[in-house]
């Protein structure tokens, strides 16, 4: 049995992720994925395809059911730090590191301000 490494509660909450850029790539399409898990510090989500620990990501997690075209939504930018292949669903299991994580008016600025720099 492999021991327990992580520092923080992460709790199993499945809320739609999105994957918004990989690396200096930003993804032309945005299918909504679901986390597996969520902590302070991190975030593990399945999907199709893999993408190597290491590499930097931004994400935009919904936090409850949109009503009309509003939500709690948060913004973060992390990096990969764990990919595995799920052997139940066939999909990567990819855990995260938030670098920095935003929200509402903040995140707004943020994202803009880091759209017009990229």
């Amino acid at each position: 049995m492999k021991a327990e490494r992580r520092a923080h509660n992460r709790f199993p909450l499945r809320l739609p992720l999105t994957v918004k850029r990989i690396a200096d790539t930003v993804e032309p399409i945005c299918p909504t994925i679901h986390t597996v898990d969520i902590s302070s510090r991190g975030v593990c989500f399945l999907a199709e395809h893999t993408i190597e620990p290491g590499t930097a990501i931004e994400l935009e997690i919904d936090l409850e059911p949109r009503v009309g075209d509003q939500s709690a939504r948060i913004s973060a930018f992390a990096h990969v730090i764990r990919a595995e292949i799920n052997p139940v669903t066939g999909w990567y299991e990819l855990a995260a590191s938030f670098d920095e994580v935003l929200f509402g008016k903040e995140c707004l600025h943020r994202l803009a301000t880091h759209a017009a720099t990229s």
